[in-house]
């Protein structure tokens, strides 16, 4: 094979590598500071992904957990919660079915579609993320009172390599 022929082939290969990285769109779980609007951490996602959030009451002082998936149309639903105990504003049933396990009263099947969670994040209540293997302990990257939005987005593959190095390099997830 000619030079020629070899340096057409690998500017076409670049080029389509390049371009891929603008055309190619990955879903993402994306945790946003909403007072600075910057990435706290993301991950990529499918349709039937979970994670949760869990915090301390304030009142109860006691461990509360959510339970989220994702959807087809990347929209968060809340699949299920878990307490200690009831207390002001806490419904008397969510969902289809209500257990209580191991001193926990759990909320299941509540299929409550959003299209994002807004936490206010606290050291009081040490709100945690998790998915997959990843845990974050939320209020040791925001300031007290901090809104932390939680949604999932389809975005390009380069502003997902970008933003990863981004948080690479600032040392968060």
């Amino acid at each position: 094979m000619s030079k020629n022929k070899t340096f057409c082939i690998l500017t076409i290969i670049l080029l389509i590598l390049l371009l891929s990285l603008f055309i190619v769109k990955i879903d993402t779980l994306l945790l946003i500071n909403v007072n600075s609007d910057e990435i706290i951490a993301f991950f990529k996602v499918s349709p039937e992904d979970t994670f949760s959030m869990q915090w301390i009451h304030s009142v109860e002082l006691e461990p509360w957990t959510e339970f989220f998936s994702i959807d087809k149309e990347l929209n968060v639903v809340l699949d299920a919660t878990k307490f200690k105990a009831f207390g002001a504003g806490v419904p008397h049933s969510a969902g289809k079915k209500t257990v209580v396990e191991d001193g926990f009263i759990i909320f299941s099947e509540i299929n409550k579609t959003i299209p994002y969670i807004v936490y206010g994040i606290s050291y009081t209540a040490m709100h945690t993320f998790s998915f997959n293997d990843s845990t974050l302990e939320l209020y040791k990257y925001v300031e007290p009172d901090t809104p932390v939005k939680i949604f999932a987005k389809r975005i390009r593959l380069y502003d997902f390599l970008v933003d990863k190095l981004k948080l690479q390099l600032n040392g968060s997830k």
